[in-house]
């Protein structure tokens, strides 16, 4: 996804710049064979430390830039110029991440949490282009002058805290979360400096224009898992619906039920939402999944057999339905006559994948897509539907 720059007047350069790169697709293990992972070196330490750091660091040297992944990340290093190795890396490496999240560490003191889809390369300690991402940065006083350049904006730090967002389908933005820093668009070269608490992006004329400041978009540290969220639509003691997961937006998400909607019955696992064809059951602020991001959505569902047909039942939407922006996504039942069986349907943007299984059954099924798109939007998505474990 990445390709080696060449200068500042062509970030990215072409293919036939990069030859002599075997990039290594790298998935970081899951919880469970990390614990397994770090009981096991923690019983070789004593016998195995002065080997370590010497393979670690090699003469004493620090990597510019070393890379952790989150559980089950997917992710691709390319060291271009034949320097570093594994996880550590020297300018002129690139990374492309495909699922999940990296912290970055580098020598400087700077240190990022960059989600997925991402692609970026390291120019030195202190500047990396990122031709793909969102990126939160904790920029120390050393480091000061750190720079992120993407194929819309260049962000410079003054001694700060910020996000970067470079996403195909939406305006490149800069969010300030402490201190300062300087932005400017490549197009128009607008430039402004932000201080702490403001946020911009870039028009379609190449100007930058004020938005609100969003914490939610960005991670401060790993995850513990994929980025996801969970409505189990078990009431607190209050009474209230809440959203589980380790999405960064959860802090400031939201979940209520509808007050015409059909309310809360027994589901299979604890409760569960009755759609009642009148009201939406439960509402939210969270914004779904945007663009690019692959995706799984996942529900228990049961339909009692010989209701009325309904040609289109949504379990879950969120986005614009304007086609081409990649940004609507509904899991439906469809039953597109009334002979016809009641079938699952993902809908996302103007593609349709459809089942064939009918579901108005009277029992409980597992529905499950899952979606992984092209970031370029030049091929249609790649989509599995499984019902009850099985596609």
């Amino acid at each position: 996804m990445h390709e080696m720059l060449l200068s500042e007047d062509n970030l990215f350069g072409t293919k036939a710049d990069v030859m002599e790169v075997v990039p290594v697709e790298i998935t970081s293990p899951g919880p469970r064979r990390r614990i397994l992972l770090r009981a096991l070196a923690a019983a070789a330490v004593v016998l195995l430390a002065a080997v370590v750091t010497w393979k670690v660091h090699p003469w004493g040297k620090v990597p510019t830039l070393r890379i952790v992944a989150g559980p089950n990340s997917k992710y691709v290093v390319s060291h271009g110029n034949g320097k570093g190795s594994g996880d550590d890396l020297e300018p002129g490496a690139g990374v492309t991440l495909s699922e999940g999240t990296l912290e970055l560490e580098f020598s400087n003191g700077v240190q990022s949490i960059i989600q997925a889809p991402a692609s970026f390369i390291l120019q030195s300690a202190h500047k990396m282009t990122m031709e793909m991402g969102i990126a939160r940065f904790e920029v120390p006083e050393r480091a000061r002058g750190f720079t992120v350049v993407t194929p819309r904006l260049e962000v410079v730090d003054l001694g700060t805290a910020f996000g970067v967002v470079e996403q195909p389908d939406e305006p490149a933005q800069a969010h300030v979360f402490e201190g300062e820093v300087k932005a400017k668009t490549h197009a128009e070269h607008d430039m402004t400096l932000l201080k702490a608490g403001a946020a911009v992006e870039e028009s379609r004329q190449g100007l930058l224009v004020n938005v609100p400041l969003d914490n939610s978009r960005f991670f401060k540290k790993l995850p513990w898992d994929l980025p996801f969220v969970h409505l189990s639509f078990e009431p607190d003691q209050n009474g209230s619906l809440m959203l589980e997961g380790c999405h960064p937006s959860l802090e400031s998400s939201t979940v209520m039920l509808h007050p015409e909607g059909g309310g809360l019955t027994d589901g299979i696992i604890g409760k569960a939402a009755r759609f009642d064809g009148e009201a939406t059951p439960v509402t939210t602020n969270w914004k779904g999944v945007g663009g690019a991001v692959p995706r799984t959505i996942c529900a228990w569902i049961r339909q009692d057999p010989g209701l009325p047909p309904r040609r289109f039942q949504t379990i879950v939407s969120w986005g614009d339905p304007t086609v081409g922006l990649a940004a609507k996504c509904e899991l439906l039942l469809y039953q597109p006559e009334s002979a016809t069986s009641t079938v699952m349907r993902l809908s996302f943007d103007q593609y349709l994948y459809t089942g064939s299984t009918e579901l108005a059954d009277g029992r409980w099924h597992h529905l499950a897509a899952v979606c992984r798109t092209d970031p370029t939007g030049l091929k249609a998505p790649e989509v599995e539907l499984y019902l009850d474990g099985k596609r």
